[in-house]
């Protein structure tokens, strides 16, 4: 099971050509690594397999850790300007270098606010103002994400990779019906090329 999986470089050199166990992907519609995601799938000698893709999800939607670390250093590098590596930190994570999504993204107001209200930090660093209504700036947050990863990876590993070996239904048959049927994305060599380009971190 495979998550926001990374740049070609990273991917396709693990081989996934040679993997011939089920395999389920998920990725999201604003991730830049997304057909990564599908030129994978393609590759895979598995006959099992499936692309699950996450409307409105970024690559950074599936670290369900950054909210926290959100507030944390930007409650320290706002206390304590000398703070230098939680203000590069918070930063980072308010501002990235990369295309994975930046923190209003993803994380929901309290992030900005409990314990700590950093949204004095945010609106220094980005010129954003965060406001109850406008965060988070995808309509999907971290804790609706992490809810929907731990369905299917309850279903894959305990449904799926447990059938019994008279059960032939297609492993996709066992996936919760949302999560079922959807449209397999097309891509093409500059697609790739992109997502190399984009440094998603990973």
């Amino acid at each position: 099971m495979g998550m926001a999986i990374g740049v070609p470089a990273i991917t396709f050199g693990a081989d996934v050509q040679n993997i011939t166990i089920p395999a389920l992907l998920l990725a999201g519609t604003l991730d830049a690594t997304l057909p990564v995601s599908a030129a994978a799938l393609d590759k895979m000698a598995s006959t099992e397999k499936a692309l699950v893709i996450f409307q409105n999800a970024n690559h950074r939607h599936f670290d369900s850790g950054l909210c926290a670390q959100t507030q944390s250093s930007g409650a320290i590098g706002q206390a304590d300007p000398s703070a230098i590596l939680d203000l590069q930190t918070a930063t980072g994570l308010l501002k990235p270098p990369s295309s994975g999504g930046a923190a209003m993204d993803f994380c929901s107001f309290d992030t900005f606010t409990t314990p700590t209200d950093i949204r004095p930090l945010v609106a220094s660093v980005t010129g954003f103002n965060v406001t109850p209504t406008n965060v988070p700036t995808t309509g999907l947050g971290t804790a609706e994400m992490k809810q929907n990863v731990i369905e299917l990876a309850v279903t894959f590993f305990g449904k799926v990779l447990n059938r019994p070996s008279d059960d032939q239904r297609p492993f996709t048959d066992c996936l919760p019906k949302r999560w079922r049927g959807q449209p397999k994305p097309n891509w093409t060599q500059q697609d790739l090329d992109d997502a190399d380009k984009a440094q998603v971190d990973d």
